[in-house]
């Protein structure tokens, strides 16, 4: 009797609590859908860890549940608002409620985010059933799965509304799968089915997707540790599949990817690309010729910007003739810091070219080289701007830049390092060796 005594004094004491609240604070007094509006803003931001611009709806929809113990009205506008319960979560130290989550969320679209070695069983399921109402997919972590297990129980599922999928594995190397159930190097992903994916990042996933993804924009490969069986025309057959994209970006590929295959791939149109970005590639073989072998078999835009970077500069230079492409007057930005040279050309479309060049170990007589083979490829250079933290006797003489550059009319000099060099090189000592005939103005730092 004196447990429920107590029990009936607790409740008692609740309704209590509950009318002198509602009395004394006026944000009871407010239309359920304000509440509802100003619930939206509890639940923080998960990690964004894509590289598309696009803001990702993951919220931390645990940080709601408090919520729905302050009062009645409060509980029952939080559960009858769907939409705040559309973001499913699981991280290292909240995962236990998927399934509630998932129920409250009722026909909303939904947003998965997964950052844990394994998803649980519930994630799973909701995968397997719920799938076609996921609109946004974020795989993280992932160490405890085999590449198999990825392929089949994360990303099997009909993708009807899917638009923006980020899955990234953290681990150095995937959980090896059962002898003779190992994942192909290329594979259907969501069954096939994902008619609005528009963004796609891949982070240390060892394979393809096979799809045609025909509403494609945004497309990101990337590779740090895990390995990758496919091959170059595995990479084209990919692409041509995805005829829509307007943004690529291609990371750590094997530097050797060229190598693997004896057919030469058959050349690729991407008429949407505005940006083509490749670098840091993997291996102890020059980068290049696979870098060549990309760009020469991806058509272009003349308005596409392409970025170029962890090259090392000792053997860039001798390689960099195929890699521009013909154009019209252009503006060339030199930029040498401590650890690289980038060097940009920018064409009258406003098409530019960036190639970032790594000078660790590199010479002053290689770094010189790569800059005049990038001029000689760019020429009609019209402008230059160049920014260094470094002098000029460290990786290249004004006079020989200069020299390399006969129709230059405007040249801008960031850094006050440059400038007394600079100027001697303008003003030669002997006649006959003047440089730029066509030099107009100068612009020097103040």
């Amino acid at each position: 009797q004196l447990y429920a005594v107590q029990e009936t004094l607790l409740t008692a004491l609740s309704l209590v609590h509950e009318v002198v609240n509602s009395r004394r604070c006026s944000v009871s007094r407010l239309p359920p859908e304000i509440i509802a509006h100003i619930f939206s803003f509890v639940p923080g931001r998960l990690p964004h860890v894509g590289t598309s611009s696009a803001h990702s709806q993951a919220r931390q929809t645990y940080d709601l549940i408090p919520l729905t113990h302050v009062c009645q009205r409060w509980r029952a506008i939080a559960l009858g608002t769907s939409s705040l319960w559309s973001s499913v979560s699981e991280t290292s130290t909240s995962y236990s409620a998927t399934r509630h989550l998932r129920s409250r969320a009722r026909r909303a679209p939904l947003t998965i985010f997964v950052d844990r070695p394994r998803q649980s069983t519930a994630m799973t399921d909701l995968l397997a059933h719920d799938g076609a109402g996921v609109v946004e997919l974020s795989l993280n972590g992932l160490q405890d799965l085999s590449a198999r297990e990825l392929a089949s129980e994360l990303l099997a599922f009909p993708a009807h509304r899917l638009e923006r999928a980020v899955v990234r594995h953290k681990g150095r190397r995937f959980i090896p799968d059962a002898p003779g159930q190992e994942v192909k190097p290329v594979v259907e992903l969501w069954s096939g089915v994902a008619p609005r994916l528009k963004s796609l990042d891949l982070f240390d996933v060892p394979f393809l997707p096979s799809n045609a993804l025909e509403r494609l924009t945004d497309l990101t490969l990337s590779y740090e540790h895990v390995s990758t069986e496919w091959t170059v025309c595995d990479l084209f057959d990919f692409l041509s599949k995805a005829p829509s994209l307007e943004h690529v970006r291609l990371r750590g590929l094997p530097s050797d990817l060229h190598l693997r295959h004896s057919f030469t791939p058959a050349p690729i149109s991407l008429p949407s690309l505005k940006i083509l970005d490749i670098g840091n590639c993997r291996g102890r073989c020059s980068p290049m010729p696979l870098i060549q072998l990309l760009l020469s078999h991806i058509n272009v835009p003349i308005t596409a910007s392409i970025r170029v970077h962890g090259v090392d500069a000792c053997n860039a230079s001798r390689l960099l003739s195929p890699l521009l492409t013909p154009g019209g007057e252009s503006r060339l930005d030199l930029d040498m810091s401590f650890s690289a040279l980038t060097m940009t050309v920018t064409r009258s479309s406003s098409a530019t070219f960036s190639l970032e060049l790594s000078t660790a170990g590199a010479s002053k007589l290689a770094l010189e080289d790569a800059v005049k083979s990038f001029v000689s490829e760019c020429s009609p250079v019209r402008e230059l701007a160049v920014s260094s933290q470094r002098a000029w006797s460290v990786w290249c003489d004004p006079d020989v830049l200069l020299s390399a550059l006969p129709q230059l009319e405007t040249l801008y000099i960031s850094d006050q390092l440059l400038v007394p060099e600079l100027l001697d090189a303008l003003s030669p000592s002997r006649p006959g060796e003047c440089f730029c005939h066509e030099l107009k103005t100068v612009r020097l730092p103040p």
